[in-house]
């Protein structure tokens, strides 16, 4: 999954995009399955990743979309004024682990 990820590099060509949004919903799904069993992991990824250059910050957006629990919405072309709105929001209303996360 990591490599077709990367396959494409900083933006998917457009016949292979059905095929990149599918890979970007197993992440998220990977990041949400058995909190935190996959965080470390996928997000060595990302930051390898993106060090190399060879992602589309959609990842990015499904990592902290994911982590917030959809509770924030982060996509691209996304105002910085609502971006910041968002980040101010999560942090001051948001919620993101609850008891049983927060005892492993």
């Amino acid at each position: 999954m990591w490599k077709a990820l990367t396959a494409d590099g900083l933006s998917p060509d457009q016949e292979k995009l059905m095929v990149h949004d599918t890979f970007r919903n197993h992440m998220k799904s990977m990041l949400l399955y058995d909190f935190p069993q996959h965080y470390g992991e996928i997000l060595t990824f990302l930051l390898h990743s993106i060090d190399q250059r060879t992602i589309s910050l959609n990842l990015w957006y499904d990592f902290c979309n994911g982590l917030s629990r959809d509770f924030v919405r982060f996509y691209q072309g996304m105002d910085t004024f609502l971006r910041k709105r968002e980040v101010k929001r999560f942090a001051t209303e948001g919620s993101i682990l609850d008891h049983q996360e927060v005892r492993f």
